[in-house]
């Protein structure tokens, strides 16, 4: 057994200096009081960018309302006309027909929208405003009717141009 009472000196010796464990708090804190700060500046941008998000989805709910009341006066509009009004795509396929439309080319085309126009009407001279981009001259064309007789029906086409003057229809 030993009976000497242990060195004072050694034990200093081994533990680190008081000053480095001091340093490496102050260094510690420092490190984390920045964090904090930077950690509060990005939750704060991110608050601002989710309020500017909230503002861009109700300024696009509000253009989606416009637009949804906009298509229904168009409708109406084009419901009203005693006219068949037809627009077709540039593949010809029918992407608005009014009411009018419906119930001349009831015939030929049982269900207009989304219809192939060339495939349901392949001989028709409107058809030539898809090639050339020129209105047609007057057309008139005979249906026979399912209860006997025929119809007539006169038309003519008109281009469809995007604003920047590209044929769409």
């Amino acid at each position: 057994m030993n009976t000497q009472p242990p060195n004072p000196s050694k034990k200093l010796a081994a533990s680190p200096p008081l000053d480095d464990l001091e340093a490496a708090l102050r260094l510690f804190d420092e490190t984390t009081r920045a964090l904090d700060a930077r950690a509060r500046r990005l939750e704060e941008v991110l608050f601002r960018k989710q309020q500017e998000l909230v503002e861009a989805n109700q300024r696009l709910e509000d253009k989606l309302d416009e637009i949804d009341r906009l298509h229904a006066y168009l409708n109406l509009v084009l419901g009203a006309i005693g006219s068949g009004v037809l627009a077709i795509d540039t593949e010809a396929i029918v992407t608005t027909c009014n009411h009018a439309a419906e119930v001349m080319l009831a015939e030929a085309l049982p269900d207009p929208v989304e219809a192939n126009y060339r495939a349901a009407l392949p001989q028709s001279p409107l058809l030539q405003v898809l090639a050339d981009g020129r209105p047609s001259e007057a057309y008139e064309h005979c249906f026979a009717q399912a209860e006997g007789g025929e119809r007539i029906l006169s038309a003519q086409a008109w281009p469809l141009r995007a604003p920047d003057g590209t044929l769409i229809g």
